[in-house]
């Protein structure tokens, strides 16, 4: 049991040296999921690829050196000129460790790309807000009442002929028809332009936006100091043969070196990671910032609208007032007049679907729009 405890342990050895070797290669290697990302994601995380392929490899060397004469060495080994030639392979495993910290870099860097794309998208469409949704209730109000209206044209056409209403008086309800057309056409102009600007996949909200790109900036920072600490470090073990006369030999040799200025340079790491945060919160373009003054626009635009939609239904029950009123005392003309005050009211009540739809919209937390 003893005895076959130290053969038993080797497999486990053998298989984590393996494993420092194939994982590196597996990362470097195109995967068709790879290849279905973003042209910028595959950009970034190939160029990573590329740089991580340098330090994985082991490096072929090939030495000359040269040796005092008059030293204490021989020429047995060195000949009678003293040059000695060598080749051999040389590999660092901080290297390595370089290299998988160069993949990781690359990934952050693809995921921070990921989170800029969305939140420029967000940034994009916010300003329009609630706007879809809005013009949408009003081209669906707009299209109900269209018959109404063409049935009041007609109807004045009838008045017309029977002597009742004079042409001007025609003129006036055919040209309050035509407004409600045009207005109908501008509307359905306007709904189409919004929803081409629609993104084809959900859009991600913009205050999660904002946090997705101040995470991602955060780790790729974090990466990229954590690769540059290992600068300071040196660590490589090279070996080869020595072509000779006589039977042929090896040389091997391990490089281990420390770089001083580390001592300083973690105080300007620090300082400088400081000054980063403090250059993205004052950054007038940054995503918080500009995410920050569109929500406070929001806020000023549906205190606007929520305003204009109560005045639009003051409005309107006043025209309705006076309808119920003309319909009462039925004075001479209250055909023509009714009409008039339906066509009013149909282009009032349009009007006040879209700033009440575009106030309630504006009201709902981020990510919530209809």
């Amino acid at each position: 049991m003893n005895a076959a405890s130290p053969r038993a342990g080797r497999p486990r050895r053998q298989l984590r040296w393996r494993a420092l070797l194939v994982v590196p290669l597996a990362a470097l290697a195109p995967t068709n999921a790879r290849a279905e990302e973003p042209s910028a994601c595959g950009s970034i995380r190939a160029r990573a690829a590329s740089d991580a392929s340098l330090l994985f490899a082991p490096q072929l060397q090939l030495q000359g050196l040269r040796f005092p004469l008059g030293g204490a060495y021989d020429d047995t080994t060195f000949g009678r000129t003293g040059v000695q030639l060598r080749v051999g392979l040389a590999w660092s495993p901080l290297d390595a460790y370089r290299g998988v910290k160069t993949l990781r870099l690359g990934a952050a860097q693809c995921e921070a790309k990921v989170a800029a794309d969305r939140a420029s998208t967000a940034l994009r469409l916010a300003p329009s807000r609630g706007a879809l949704a809005a013009r949408r209730k009003q081209a669906a109000f707009l299209e109900a009442q269209h018959s109404t209206w063409g049935a009041h044209v007609a109807a004045s056409e009838e008045r017309l002929r029977a002597g009742v209403i004079t042409l001007a008086q025609l003129h006036e309800v055919r040209g309050r028809a035509a407004a409600l057309d045009r207005a109908r056409i501008r509307v359905d102009a306007e709904v189409a332009a919004l929803e081409r600007q629609a993104p084809r996949t959900p859009s991600v909200p913009l205050d999660q936006a904002t946090r997705d790109v101040e995470r991602t900036t955060a780790r790729v920072a974090s990466e990229a100091g954590g690769l540059r600490t290992l600068d300071a470090l040196k660590l490589s073990v090279s070996g080869g043969v020595v072509p000779q006369d006589g039977p042929l030999d090896y040389y091997g040799m391990v490089l281990v070196g420390l770089s001083t200025g580390a001592l300083f340079r973690s105080a300007y790491e620090g300082d400088a990671a400081r000054a980063a945060r403090l250059e993205a919160g004052s950054d007038p373009g940054s995503v918080q910032r500009e995410g920050a003054r569109i929500e406070r626009d929001h806020a000023v635009r549906a205190e606007a609208a929520r305003r204009e939609a109560a005045i639009l239904s003051r409005e309107i029950d006043r025209l309705l007032a006076s309808r119920a009123s003309l319909e009462a005392g039925a004075p001479p003309g209250a055909p023509h007049a009714l009409t008039l005050v339906d066509l009013e009211r149909i282009a009032l009540e349009a009007e006040r679907i879209y700033t009440a739809t575009l106030a309630v919209e504006l009201a709902r937390p981020d990510g919530e729009s209809q």
